[in-house]
């Protein structure tokens, strides 16, 4: 039983990241094609191409804003990387679109 369960266990993380890699892509979509202003507030954007791998608050000229980090999930150093930054009410205020390195 313990090894049925840690195999649906790994099958099910194998499907979230899929699932997350996807929303990535079509993040990575959005940014290329000049689209992701239509997602003009944070919800907007979680609802659509899900939760950031990582969250932080920076200063951005001058103000205190909250800065979004996604990229596909199981490629740490090498991914593409999308940064979005928000303003204190939760607004899209920019994006930062970070390419592949090899």
């Amino acid at each position: 039983m313990t090894l049925k369960d840690l195999s649906e266990e790994g099958d099910s993380q194998d499907r979230y990241a899929e699932g997350q890699d996807h929303k990535f892509g079509l993040l990575v979509e959005a940014v290329k094609s000049k689209t992701l202003k239509l997602y003009s507030h944070k919800n907007k954007i979680i609802k659509t191409f899900g939760e950031p791998v990582f969250v932080e608050e920076v200063t951005r000229d001058g103000q205190g804003v909250e800065k979004w980090l996604y990229r596909y999930t199981k490629e740490f150093f090498y991914s593409e990387k999308v940064y979005l930054y928000f303003d204190h009410e939760g607004k899209l205020i920019n994006w930062e679109y970070i390419p592949a390195r090899e």
